[in-house]
């Protein structure tokens, strides 16, 4: 009977001591448990908000760069100006247009503009059908090109245009460009 009893005090022991000792002190831990669980939810809450915020400026910086590529085709700086000419030729022979002539028509500064004009004049061969090809590409070129005047002469009998195409085209200065923004600042 003694050794039935005390099984019994000795289970009970156990189980308060063992409440006391380990579920007691868990219980009174749990709020505090939670009110952290639910700061760092807050916390991880806001690094995605900052996560996704750095996605989006990200991906505004690749469409940027994207853009100002863009416009440093279209309005080059003075070192490309050269190229301009190259660029003519390919859209030529491109459209099946026969370059006969690329004549340097000069540069215009335009008052208070941070770009310059640069005409020229091309001689140019080929069928209507060529020469409409050919002004398309110029309208799709990367870099702008205006068609400012347009002369035709038809040679008889043998079914070719020539064409006189009055051009300009534009390209970035850099020292009114720099003027401006040492200016604004």
């Amino acid at each position: 009977l003694i050794i039935e009893n005390s099984k019994i005090v000795f289970g009970l022991g156990g189980s308060i001591a063992l409440f006391l000792f380990i579920l007691l002190p868990t219980t009174t831990r749990l709020p505090a448990m939670y009110q952290k669980n639910n700061e760092q939810r807050d916390e991880l809450k806001n690094v995605s908000q900052r996560l996704e915020n750095i996605n989006k400026l990200v991906s505004l910086q690749q469409s940027l760069k994207s853009s100002v590529s863009l416009v440093d085709k279209a309005l080059p700086s003075a070192e490309q100006v050269p190229a301009l000419m190259t660029q003519i030729q390919a859209v030529a022979t491109e459209s099946g247009v026969t370059l006969k002539a690329l004549q340097f028509g000069g540069l215009v500064k335009i008052e208070g503009a941070a770009y310059r004009k640069i005409s020229l004049q091309a001689i140019l061969e080929g069928t209507f059908a060529n020469l409409f090809t050919l002004l398309k590409n110029l309208e799709n070129s990367s870099r702008i090109v205006d068609v400012e005047s347009i002369a035709f002469d038809t040679r008889k009998g043998e079914g070719a245009l020539s064409a006189t195409l009055g051009l300009s085209a534009y390209y970035l200065d850099t020292s009114v460009a720099n003027k401006n923004e040492s200016g604004a600042a």
